[in-house]
């Protein structure tokens, strides 16, 4: 399959001749790929001496990022037998030459790089590399001709990898390119359009426009509870998760989250519903006891039985105590951002409707707002007030993604 690269394309390619190598912007915009490609290309003639690693937020972020794609998509054919990769594993093999896979979302990634001597670095999501582990990172690029090459979302405008290095780029020696989707005209207008209707917001800022700003204001500014909730609910077909947010000393929250199919227009339209909401302990302490005999006699009213139970990784007692009782829990997924963006994108696109009856949540969605002293630390984190509903709506949604991620009705242009 022959490689046509765009003008952006082939603009980055070609400067990407510095020690660091950052490529920002839009979903879409084209970056990825060019990235695996030059990715490929370098691996492939690289230098006998240095190590070689790939880094992303974690192990199986980096399959789903970077093999899966270079296994799956018809423009990397040409490589698939030159490039081993087992799910999970801490090497692969590519064009003969070993190469360390790396997982970099916490400070412990310092210790696998500590002792390295790396000729090429190529880093995944970006902002999501801890400032402890990028700084070891460059003192290990340390043989002639080092460089590392990173692709990422832009994050808060006073992330390190912006002031530090993307601003100051005589300094650190550093070339910056960014992508928007306008940067890759092989992309039909309808899926354009589409990708914009999903994100509100430092969202939209983002991923759409590809800036770096602080999170700020309301966290979900497209909520609307007119469009986005239901009186009624559909024929409900399945229920794939609850998600529960633990607490003793504060409110213990869960919802249920189920497929739902109804006829607009005469066609099936198939979107989720979360519903059936639990609030055993709204102002009051309870023990893990008390919440999980209320937790029983919660999930006993469901349409159907839920084909996973996530619950706050924190909540360990109360796990337990299910398990006891025979009902086997999931740690949820709790990565606060990518669950935010979940949530927000369904919302925005009509995939996802919240049951009137869910009243706590209802209550929490308008006012669950970013945390400024955080964001101007950098950070990108909610007010942590008031959050029990939407976090539990949250672990439901986002943890089962792999579930309803190809069952919905793709939202309209």
């Amino acid at each position: 399959m022959a490689v046509t690269l765009s003008p952006k394309q082939k603009q980055a390619w070609a400067h990407s001749t510095r020690f660091i190598n950052v490529w920002d912007g839009s979903v879409s915009g084209g970056k990825t790929f060019t990235w695996l490609l030059l990715m490929l290309h370098k691996i492939q003639n690289a230098p006998a001496e240095g190590d070689i690693v790939i880094m992303g937020y974690s192990l199986p972020s980096v399959y789903r990022n970077v093999f899966s794609l270079i296994e799956s998509h018809p423009l990397f054919a040409p490589f698939r037998e030159h490039v081993r990769y087992n799910h999970n594993a801490d090497t692969a093999l590519m064009f003969g030459r070993t190469v360390h896979v790396i997982g970099m979302g916490t400070i412990k990634a310092s210790d696998r790089i500590r002792g390295m001597t790396i000729r090429y670095a190529f880093v995944d999501e970006g902002t999501l590399m801890p400032h402890e582990v990028f700084t070891m990172l460059l003192t290990r690029l340390r043989v002639e001709g080092a460089q590392c090459f990173i692709t990422t979302n832009p994050g808060n405008q006073r992330h390190y990898l912006l002031t530090d290095y993307i601003q100051r780029p005589d300094e650190t020696d550093t070339y910056h390119a960014t992508f928007t989707m306008a940067d890759n005209p092989g992309l039909p207008a309808e899926y354009v359009e589409r990708q914009k209707a999903l994100y509100t917001g430092v969202f939209y800022q983002r991923f759409i426009l590809g800036r770096w700003v602080a999170a700020e204001g309301a966290v979900f500014q497209g909520w609307d509870e007119d469009t986005m909730t239901v009186q009624e609910l559909p024929e409900l077909l399945q229920t794939f998760s609850v998600g529960v947010d633990y607490g003793t000393e504060h409110p213990t929250a869960g919802y249920a989250l189920s497929l739902g199919r109804s006829v607009e227009d005469g066609q099936d339209t198939y979107r989720l519903y979360l519903h059936n909401e639990w609030s055993p302990n709204p102002t009051r302490r309870a023990t893990d006891f008390e919440l999980a005999t209320s937790f029983e006699e919660w999930t006993a009213t469901l349409p159907h039985w839920p084909q996973y139970m996530y619950a706050d990784p924190a909540a360990a007692s109360f796990r337990e105590e299910l398990l006891r009782r025979g009902l086997t829990t999931h740690r949820a997924d709790n990565k606060v951002l990518d669950g935010i963006r979940t949530l927000d994108s369904l919302l925005m696109a009509g995939q996802l409707k919240v049951h009137a009856s869910c009243a706590h949540l209802l209550d929490e969605l308008p006012t669950y707002v970013w945390d400024a002293k955080a964001a101007e630390r950098g950070e990108d984190k909610p007010v942590k007030e008031h959050d029990d509903h939407v976090d539990a709506a949250r672990y439901a949604v986002h943890s089962s993604r792999h579930l309803w991620r190809a069952m919905l009705t793709a939202p309209e242009p």
